[in-house]
């Protein structure tokens, strides 16, 4: 494995154009294919967690009708 790696390195300095032109068409391919392909790096999670928005009604009915509920859990 060193031998065919020690190989490859010579031959790649030894033709640095062809190396240079082959990785600039890698990376422009590479480009050219990320519009096909979702550009999200973390999916979505599902927390598992529920969030309910709801508007009181303002002011003492509100708090007459939690201490009623309060009394009747008591």
């Amino acid at each position: 494995m060193r031998a065919s790696y020690t190989s490859l390195l010579h031959w790649s300095l030894d033709h640095r154009a062809p190396v240079l032109i082959g990785f600039a068409v890698f990376v422009a391919g590479s480009l050219g294919l990320a519009g096909f392909v979702g550009r999200d790096f973390f999916p979505v999670v599902d927390s598992g967690q529920m969030r309910l928005h709801a508007r009181a009604p303002a002011g003492d009915a509100y708090r007459a009708d939690r201490r009623d509920l309060q009394r009747h859990r008591a």
